[in-house]
This record gives C-alpha cells, structure tokens and sequence, in this order.
C-alpha cells in the first residue's frame, strides 16, 4: 500500500511497520524511524532535515535534499539533484539524472552514475566517484580518493591517503596528496602537484605537469609536452611526443 506523507505529522502516525511505499512530497523535519517493510520516496523536492539511524531513500521524481542522518545513507535513482549533507555513517549516492553533492560523510562516501556534476567534500574515510558526465570534484578526504569515467574535468584536492583518477576525457588535476597520486588515461592536459608520497602520469593526449614531489615522479606516454619539476627523489620521462622538459631533481633523472 501507497501512502502519501506532506507534513510531520502525517509522517509520524506511519506504523513503522508499514508494508509498502511512503512517498513523502512536502518538507519533513525528522524521520527518527527504520521502516525495514516500506521502501521511502522523495517526489517533486520534497526535504528531510533529519534521520535517525540508517537512511534508504529512492525513486526522488524531483531534487532530493538529505540533511544530519545519524546512521548510514543510501540515496538510488533521482530524476532532479541530490544534495546529501553531515552523514554520521557512510553515504551513498547512485543514478543521478542532475548533479550530486555530498558533504560531511564520517565514514566513506560512494557516488556513482551522475548525468550531470559530482562533488564530494570532507570526507572522514574513503572516497570514491565513478562515471560522472559532467566535472567531478573531490576535496578534503581523510582516507583514499578515487575518480573513474569523467566525461568532462576532474579535480582531486588535499587527500591524506591516496588518489587516483582514471580515464577522464577533459583535464585532470591532482593537488596536495599526502600519499601517492596515480593519474591515468587523460584526453586533455594532466596536472599533479604537492605529492608528499610518488606521482604517476599515464597516457595523456595533451600536456603533463607533475611538481613538488616528495617522492619519485613517473611519466608516461604524453601526446604533448611534459614538465616535471621539483622532486626530491628520482624522476622518470617516457615516449613523449612534444617537449620534455626536467628540472631541479635529487635523485636521478630520466628521460626516453
């Protein structure tokens, strides 16, 4: 059974064992229920402030707003924009007609299948971003960073872990990794700079830059020119086809 939800009220006189659908289209202050029979629509833009324990919430026909969930938060299949905001758990984002948007996720953060833009910021675990058809930005994470399948520009900015970005048809630019910075398949220029660990450039069409690395620099296969300046350890220059230029390195210096 289908039950349509426009207030607060209405919405906490639902028996949380209700069997069936509840579509909430009006502005919700809290849902401080787990409703494991009934699966939870947002339609139109209809707004939740609150949610206590876990959150699933799916088929959004319009822009879906999730905001202070106390649990975890899977948000699936929205027709408009989803912003999700201050997740105690991890969050989850999938089939995104608009743009996404997550901020504040204390655990990890999962955004995938975006029509449009994607950003992801202040995450206190992993984060990852896959096949987005618009930019893809990714900044502040305590744990790893990974971007796949960017149709347009990917931009990766101060991750304490690891980062890695795939496979980006525009420009891809990574700074102020605390780890290592992997950056493969670009249809554009590359851009890698502040790497505390090693720096990898793979297979770029158009420019490569890697700067200001603590460890070694690799790249490889650019279309372009590639510049790689400032390492403190060992730098490595392949099959480029435009200019190479290496400066200022520690260790030893290559280029083929």
């Amino acid at each position: 059974m289908k039950i349509e939800i426009k207030t607060q009220d209405e919405l906490d006189a639902v028996d949380i064992n209700h069997a069936g659908e509840i579509d909430i289209t009006g502005e919700i202050d809290t849902i401080d229920k787990t409703y494991k029979n009934a699966i939870v629509n947002i339609s139109g833009d209809a707004i939740v402030n609150r949610m206590s324990g876990n959150a699933t919430v799916n088929n959004i026909s319009g822009n879906a707003t999730v905001n202070n969930i106390s649990g975890s938060a899977k948000v699936y299949h929205v027709f408009g924009n989803a912003t999700v905001t201050d997740v105690h758990g991890y969050a989850e984002v999938n089939k995104v007609s608009g743009n996404a948007k997550v901020n504040d996720v204390h655990g990890n953060a999962e955004v995938y299948d975006v029509s449009g833009h994607a950003e992801v910021n202040r995450v206190s675990g992993n984060a990852e971003v896959n096949d987005v058809h618009g930019n893809a930005k990714v900044n502040n994470v305590s744990g790893n960073a990974t971007v796949d399948y960017v149709y347009v520009d990917a931009t990766v900015n101060d991750v304490s872990g690891n980062a890695t970005v795939n496979d980006v048809h525009g420009n891809a630019k990574v700074n102020r990794v605390s780890g290592n910075a992997e950056v493969n398949d670009v249809y554009v220029d590359a851009t890698v700079n502040d790497v505390s660990g090693n720096a990898t450039v793979n297979d770029v069409h158009g420019n490569a830059k890697v700067t200001n690395v603590t460890g070694n620099a690799e790249v490889n296969d650019v279309r372009g020119n590639a510049t790689v300046d400032n390492i403190s350890d060992s730098a490595t220059v392949n099959d480029v086809t435009g200019n190479a230029k290496v400066t200022d390195v520690t260790g030893n210096a290559t280029v083929t």
